[in-house]
């Protein structure tokens, strides 16, 4: 059987770039959201400690599902006519742009309760999922050449540690100049770590 995987292009330095920025949601995406969710929903929403708790919890539980289902359909997509179009891992890309809205939206006190944030956190989620399942893969399918496999691996890593940096950095200054006991504060790094996340997402596209 023939393994369709697309028409292989030459890996420039502009391709490691681009590849290699995805490695900003291994370390940025999801660093603030669970370290920082359940303090806030619980603290600044109105929800008790055990329903932020169960939000986080449950959304965890869910990527063990849907990350295989995940690899499952990409693997396959390029049986639909969408996915000959755009590719069977650059749709599931292009898609979870527009849903890293959901970051920033997770962090702002309204009176929806616990429904609200709960399918905020899951279309997030999904979102890292629909990325990550279809990134692992892309090396192999890329390039035949070792060489070239351990550059794209090496620039994802790279972006990956100077996300973690760049999170880090952007936590301290967020609490530094607005507070942290201001719900602003978490609003604020929320949507500037999403703009982030979708810029490096449309550089992997």
């Amino acid at each position: 059987m023939t393994n369709k995987i697309g028409k292989k292009r030459k890996i420039t330095f502009w391709t490691r770039l681009g590849f290699g920025m995805g490695g900003m949601l291994n370390s940025g995406a999801l660093t603030f959201t669970h370290s920082y969710m359940v303090l806030f929903l619980s603290t600044e929403c109105g929800l008790s400690a055990g329903e932020a708790a169960l939000i986080s919890s449950f959304a965890i539980y869910l990527n063990a599902i849907l990350c295989p289902l995940m690899g499952f359909v990409a693997d396959n997509f390029y049986a639909t006519k969408i996915g000959r179009i755009f590719g069977r891992r650059r749709f599931w890309i292009l898609l979870a742009i527009p849903m890293m809205v959901a970051e920033p939206l997770i962090f702002v006190a309204t009176p929806f309760g616990f429904p609200y944030y709960f399918v905020l956190y899951l279309i997030y989620n999904v979102a890292y999922t629909f990325c990550t399942a279809n990134l692992s893969p892309l090396t192999i399918e890329m390039t035949d050449d070792f060489k070239e496999r351990t550059y794209l691996t090496g620039y994802k890593h790279l972006f990956g540690n100077a996300a973690g940096f760049l999170m880090a950095a952007l936590v301290g200054f967020g609490f530094g100049t607005f507070g942290e006991t201001n719900p602003f504060s978490y609003f604020i790094i929320a949507t500037v770590n999403a703009s982030v996340m979708a810029i490096s997402l449309l550089c992997v596209y």
